[in-house]
């Protein structure tokens, strides 16, 4: 077994032989700082799409009553972050993207944009309208975009 001076010495060795040579994508998904960032940025993300919803309504129902949510998704459908949004809408919306993915698999262009409510697939009721937008980056699907709204 190492002595303590020798693992400090290893450690040392260690941290001066990989200094200044991490980029982004070397980040492991435990670098604490990276996480938090990236974690971060993505709830922005939603909680921005929140603000544009609530000064662009004309409903009331949507500009006063607050009766919508967003969420952010991977390219499989997995939500990775949500605004702080109705329980309802949040709890089944991921339901709702991944039926979208499942449909058009394979056929997702930059521009599309999907309406969906259906019951079976993670509607919660008819006026409830989820607006599924896939989201590229140099012509690569980096995941979705969703609000649900009641209309």
């Amino acid at each position: 077994m190492a002595s303590r001076d020798e693992r400090r010495r290893l450690r040392a060795a260690d941290a001066s032989a990989t200094r200044g040579k991490t980029t982004m994508n070397d980040a492991s998904p435990s670098d604490p700082a990276t996480f938090e960032i990236v974690k971060n940025s993505l709830y922005k993300i939603a909680e921005e799409m929140r603000v544009v919803l609530a000064k662009t309504a004309y409903s009331p129902l949507l500009k006063s009553a607050g009766d919508y949510s967003c969420g952010v998704f991977d390219a499989r459908g997995e939500m990775v972050a949500q605004g702080p949004d109705l329980p309802i809408h949040l709890g089944s919306m991921p339901d709702a993207v991944r039926a979208v993915v499942s449909a058009f698999a394979g056929d997702v262009h930059e521009n599309d944009v999907f309406l969906h409510n259906d019951p079976y697939f993670g509607g919660s009721h008819l006026p409830d309208m989820n607006v599924v937008r896939p989201a590229f980056h140099d012509g690569q699907l980096l995941g979705y975009a969703c609000l649900r709204a009641h209309w």
